[in-house]
């Protein structure tokens, strides 16, 4: 029996072992949307904007020239595959490693969280949305789990739901593993979950499910599939000049908390688009309104407020980092994907790879940098 024992944990072992390193050559595999790994999943498009954005790129000034410098340096030193420098809706820096361009689509990893919190304001400002303060099952058909059903949209955009690590599930297949090749369904995973993790409610606890579940929220509020009401609002009015792509799970439903495929350039026009609507008498409109609320700290997260970390969040939206405690926002994913952004100064800094070792301090400096040239 002892030696039973002994296995069934080295197995176990294992077998997490394999589970964690499958999850990585996945990722990895999928950062560039590579055709042949995107042939095996089920996607969506999110179709571009009739009118696309401009992003111009002018003649530099020597203080121009410097910022860019900075950008092109830290890429070139680096392990990004893309990273876009922009000030006041120009372009001073854009850089691409060898075998991608400004057409290449990228995973935006948790980066597409922003874009649901995007989506949810001008939901809600349509008036398909009632209120952030309505529960997730007002919305999503067939939600029945006791702890999901109740909550409310705010404590969904604000990761205060009580639903816990999204990463402890133990299963067989990982959780995203499991949506892309259609061992796990995502509705599936929301009604199966407790609140055994890191609750109560109105704590901060970092989780997929509540963004994917913002995404069936989105869907049922609106009538329509994920990428469709994307592009009619948040990608034709930001002027996306690309179709991006997003994963579903086999059964349809959006993977919004993490698998959004998009150019680095309409990455950056988010970030754009963002800061846009936070300037002039935009900021009084109520898109304006909710993401000022977005930007802004509306929890504490469990990094500490002390720690070397973001130590806010909006709506999901990272905010008060010891680099940028003065109104500046980022939307973050994992491995490097990063939309910084200054609604202030104008400035955005993106950058889209497969490692986010080398992010700070580096990457932060070549941001403040940007925010302060005039």
């Amino acid at each position: 029996m002892k030696h039973a024992l002994i296995g069934l944990v080295i197995f176990s072992a294992c077998a997490t072992q394999v589970h964690a390193q499958a999850g990585a050559n996945f990722i990895s595999r999928l950062y560039a949307a590579h055709p042949e790994e995107m042939a095996k999943l089920k996607t969506q498009t999110i179709g571009k904007s009739a009118t696309p954005k401009t992003l111009p790129i002018p003649p530099a000034s020597a203080e121009q020239k410097e910022v860019a410098q900075l950008a092109s340096d830290l890429f070139n030193a680096n392990s990004p595959r893309a990273m876009i420098a922009i000030k006041n809706g120009q372009i001073l820096f854009e850089g691409y490693k060898a075998g991608f361009d400004n057409q290449s689509l990228m995973l935006g990893t948790s980066v597409s969280k922003s874009l649901v919190s995007v989506a949810i304001g001008m939901a809600l400002c349509s008036g398909k949305i009632k209120s952030l303060d309505d529960t997730a099952g007002q919305y999503v058909s067939g939600l029945t789990s006791p702890t999901l059903k109740p909550v409310t949209i705010r404590q969904l955009l604000t990761m205060t739901s009580g639903s816990g690590d999204s990463w402890t599930i133990q299963s067989t297949f990982p959780i995203n593993i499991g949506y892309a090749y259609g061992k796990r369904y995502i509705l599936d995973d929301l009604n199966a979950f407790t609140n055994d993790y890191k609750g109560p409610n109105n704590r901060f606890a970092y989780s997929d499910h509540n963004a994917n579940l913002l995404g069936l929220v989105l869907e049922g509020a609106t009538g329509q599939p994920f990428a469709t009401y994307v592009h009619e609002t948040v990608w034709s009015a930001m002027g996306a000049e690309a179709d991006a792509l997003i994963m579903t799970d086999h059964q349809g439903r959006s993977a919004s908390a993490g698998f959004v495929w998009a150019t680095a350039r309409d990455w950056a026009r988010l970030g754009l688009f963002v800061g846009d609507q936070l300037q002039g008498d935009k900021a009084t409109t109520c898109l304006g309104q909710y993401l000022q609320e977005a930007t802004r700290k509306q929890t504490a997260t469990d990094m500490g407020e002390a720690a070397d970390r973001d130590t806010g969040y909006g709506y999901l939206m990272w905010t008060n980092s010891p680099d940028f405690a003065d109104g500046a926002v980022v939307f973050k994913g994992a491995r490097g994907q990063r939309v910084s952004v200054d609604p202030k100064t104008r400035s955005v800094l993106v950058t889209l790879g497969t490692d986010a070792g080398w992010i700070r301090p580096a990457y932060w400096r070549t941001f403040s940098a940007l925010r302060e040239l005039k």
